[in-house]
């Protein structure tokens, strides 16, 4: 096999950041030259790589036009804004892996009632692995207010379909239209086409299928969860927050909608390789 035959495949998609896509090397060299790396957060420039960015993200991932979709710096911290800003008072987590593990205790952390439906995992040898039935789900979601899983875990090899997440959904809506469904896709993302309308809140970052460095995360609501997170944000926001969370969805909404920028500075170079990659792949396979 020639070296050129040899790109086309990808080497290594391990727990943490997997390998680069072609190009993505060249064009952070270019930008970086071009001075990138010392523009303001605040600048039109900065405006226009982030607006130009997410109108190519909408057209080639078909996200809804009415969804919102907010910068964040991991997937992690996606998860606890979700937490905070979208779970009211129950959660239910189906957990096939460390991910989904990691967002049920960051919900039990922040107090939210939860309910844990856990697979048996061994990430030593994944053909033993099992994971958790969402018909079984079903059954036991009347009391809570969101659904949080997880599209595809890393450790364990485990994950849903997009049809098996189109289909969950609309399970969910027939138990109550008022249960939002979460889902974590950072594995899938770039790799996996998801129906963006069938599910109510979407996170993830672009250190996987994407293929870029870690460093960048983003969090995707639906009107019926964005509606629901102002409503929270109105009830709490007498509540002290912690001094390391600096974003909350209503002030990602604000900086957002004004101007495509941020709250706090934010990691300009991975939105331009994001970007990037979005404009890359409309043009190739459009």
């Amino acid at each position: 096999m020639s070296n050129t035959e040899e790109k086309k495949f990808v080497m290594n998609f391990n727990v943490g950041p997997s390998q680069l896509y072609d190009g993505v090397v060249g064009f952070y060299s270019e930008i970086l030259e071009r001075g990138i790396g010392s523009i303001s957060h605040r600048s039109a420039q900065f405006t226009n790589i982030s607006k130009s960015g997410l109108a190519c993200a909408r057209l080639f991932f078909n996200i809804p036009e009415n969804y919102k979709i907010y910068y964040t710096y991991s997937a992690t911290e996606s998860m606890e804004l979700v937490v905070r800003g979208v779970i009211e008072e129950k959660s239910i987590h189906v957990v096939n892996g460390n991910f989904g593990n990691v967002w049920y205790k960051t919900a039990v952390h922040n107090g939210r009632k939860t309910q844990k439906f856990e697979n048996n995992t061994n990430e030593n040898n994944r053909a033993e692995n099992t994971r958790v039935e969402l018909n079984n789900v079903i059954k036991n979601i009347e009391s809570a207010d969101t659904v949080c899983i997880t599209g595809s875990e890393t450790a364990s090899g485990i994950g849903y379909s997009p049809d098996e997440i189109s289909e969950f959904s609309e399970k969910i809506k027939n138990v109550s239209e008022n249960i939002l469904l979460a889902v974590d896709i950072t594995s899938g993302m770039g790799g996996v086409n998801y129906d963006f309308s069938s599910a109510d809140v979407w996170l993830f970052a672009v250190q996987k299928s994407l293929g870029l460095p870690a460093g960048l995360g983003f969090l995707v609501l639906s009107p019926k969860a964005y509606s629901r997170a102002q409503k929270i944000e109105e009830e709490r926001k007498n509540e002290k927050r912690d001094f390391g969370n600096q974003h909350s969805i209503a002030l990602l909404e604000k900086k957002m909608s004004e101007k495509y920028q941020t709250p706090s500075t934010p990691n300009v170079l991975a939105i331009a390789g994001f970007g990037y990659i979005c404009k890359t792949w409309l043009e190739d396979f459009g």
